[in-house]
Parts: C-alpha cells; sequence; structure tokens
C-alpha cells in the first residue's frame, strides 16, 4: 500500500510542477508469457504429460516529460499489483541530472538495468539475486536519491 501512495505522490508531484502545455505524456508497457510442456516419454497407459501456460510480466507505464524533468511510474500487474518503478529525473543544467524516487540503482542489483524483454530463457542470475534479496535493492530498484553527471 506504501508503493501505491508513494506513486500518486510521484504523479501529482510531477503534474503539480509544470502547466499542461509544457508536459508530455507517454504511456508504455508489455505483457510476457510462458509456456512449458513436460512428457516422461513413455507410450501407453504409462505415458504422463503436463503442459502449462502463463502470464510472466505484465507491465504498464506512464513517462511524463517536461523542459527541464522526465517523470517515470511503471507497475507490474502479473502475480498482483507492484510498483516498481516511481521517480522524477530533474535536469540541473547541462551537466547534472537529479534523481528522486523509486528507481534502478547503479551497481549490479540482479542485473536490474537489462531489459526483462532480453531476459526470456536466461533469466536475472542467481548469483545476483541472492545478493540483492540481502540488500536494499532486493528487487533491483533502490529508493533514494541520485546525482548523475
Amino acid at each position: 500500500m506504501n508503493r501505491v501512495i508513494f506513486a500518486l505522490a510521484a504523479i501529482l508531484l510531477i503534474a503539480a510542477s509544470v502547466s499542461a502545455e509544457e508536459m508530455q505524456a507517454a504511456p508504455y508497457g508489455f505483457v510476457q508469457t510462458w509456456y512449458s510442456h513436460a512428457s516422461n516419454g513413455l507410450d501407453g497407459d504409462a505415458a504422463m504429460s503436463q503442459s502449462g501456460f502463463g502470464l510472466k510480466r505484465a507491465r504498464l507505464g506512464v513517462m511524463l516529460k517536461g523542459e527541464n524533468f522526465m517523470g517515470n511510474v511503471l507497475v507490474e500487474g502479473a502475480g498482483g499489483f507492484v510498483v516498481r518503478d516511481a521517480y522524477i529525473d530533474w535536469y540541473v543544467n547541462d551537466m547534472f541530472t537529479l534523481t528522486m524516487g523509486r528507481f534502478r540503482g547503479a551497481g549490479s542489483q540482479a542485473a536490474g538495468l537489462t531489459s526483462p524483454i532480453a531476459l526470456d530463457l536466461p533469466e536475472y542470475s542467481l548469483v545476483g539475486k541472492n545478493w540483492a534479496a540481502g540488500t536494499v535493492g532486493a528487487d533491483s530498484r533502490t529508493m533514494g536519491m541520485q546525482v548523475t553527471a
């Protein structure tokens, strides 16, 4: 519930900071499914097989752009509602960008910067998942503020 409130607060902050003429909204998202089939390879009465189909990821986001900022909110719908990203990038000047909110952090963080579309067969590494589970970036996101030069 706290993540939902955080996402709504981020959207309201972005919307309140600029006029409607300056803001552009771009929705995006994707759906990723899976299918599996297993069989024991036998014939007749001893034959057994099982198939499965499901929803691996279903993400929907909105990117808001202004003259000197960009805001992003991304939610996950498969397996329950989860806010993945809710952040604002403020372009302070030509050299510095200030990112505030919940976003993909720097570093490994379980390969969070790798697109989930590219991770179809090889999922996030087990080492990366185990490392991230013991840190703040357990889902490859971090909460806070970051200055990028």
